[in-house]
């Protein structure tokens, strides 16, 4: 996993990826104030995302149907509902 989620490169949105792996780091609102996950994940067509927070122990699968252009629903549903719920 190290290998494969090793960028090799750096995109305009902020995020690397490598071998189809992207990785990051995701400020959210935590129950003690602003926090900060890193984050790799592999992303499909329509929302389809495989989510994994090392720090956290946790990971995240959304097999979503969203097809509508410029929509950031499974990106919201991490950042809002999945992320400032933990402990």
């Amino acid at each position: 996993m190290q290998t494969r989620s090793s960028p090799p490169r750096r995109s305009t949105t902020g995020a690397s990826n490598g071998y189809h792996w992207f990785v990051g780091n995701l400020p959210y609102a935590g129950p003690d104030g602003q926090r900060q996950a890193r984050w790799i994940a592999a992303a499909g067509y329509g929302g389809q995302r495989l989510i994994v927070f090392p720090e956290l122990e946790l990971v995240a699968v959304i097999t979503a149907g969203n097809y509508n252009p410029g929509t950031r629903a499974s990106e919201d549903l991490i950042l809002q509902v999945v992320l400032p719920s933990l402990q």
